[in-house]
């Protein structure tokens, strides 16, 4: 049988590992005098200047809450002309509303909301808004007008928004009552 040959060490092993041992001895000397000086990662901040201390303020007196506000006082009201109609009729939907408060409102707006078409034909805009100012018990109405167009039934309502003066200015919403109306053929 024949021998092994011997064993040896790869030259490029040797000189990697040489060039490592180097390199560890130069990151240690850099480390080294790094700390000795106080420089890089070892740096000592500098001392902040120190000045008399002042005496803090009194504390201001806490200003009361501000009271929680109360929602407007409102009177709401919605009239049909009719709940049974015939092809061609008119309808006539009024909307009273009343300031029952202790503030005035800036502004109220009333929206038409509900599914009447295909049975009424809405006769104007679905939203009519006042800018007028409606002082404490005061009133308003207003009126939306409709053309039964087909048989049918159909469902509607009002909300109505209104801008309440006062600190802040606030919006407040209010809704009528459901109004139901039958449309049948002439």
């Amino acid at each position: 049988m024949a021998e092994a040959p011997p064993f040896r060490f790869p030259r490029w092993l040797l000189f990697v590992l040489i060039g490592l041992f180097v390199l560890c001895l130069v990151a240690a000397g850099v480390g080294g005098y790094m700390y000795v000086a106080k420089k890089g990662p070892f740096a000592q901040p500098e001392p902040t200047p120190t000045t008399a201390p002042t005496e803090t303020p009194p504390a201001s007196p806490v200003s009361p809450s501000p009271e929680p506000v109360q929602p407007a006082a409102v009177a709401v009201g919605m009239e049909l002309s009719a709940t049974e109609l015939k092809v061609a009729d008119i309808l006539t939907l009024t909307v009273t509303i009343t300031n029952i408060s202790d503030q005035p409102w800036s502004e109220v707006e009333y929206r038409l909301v509900g599914e009447w078409t295909p049975a009424l034909k809405l006769q104007g805009e679905p939203s009519i808004t006042q800018a007028e100012e409606l002082a404490p018990n005061q009133s308003r109405t207003v009126t939306f007008s409709f053309q039964a167009d087909q048989k049918g039934t159909a469902y509607v309502w009002v909300l109505v928004l209104a801008k309440v003066s006062g600190l802040p200015p606030r919006w407040e919403i209010f809704r009528t009552d459901q109004g139901e109306i039958r449309v049948s053929p002439q």
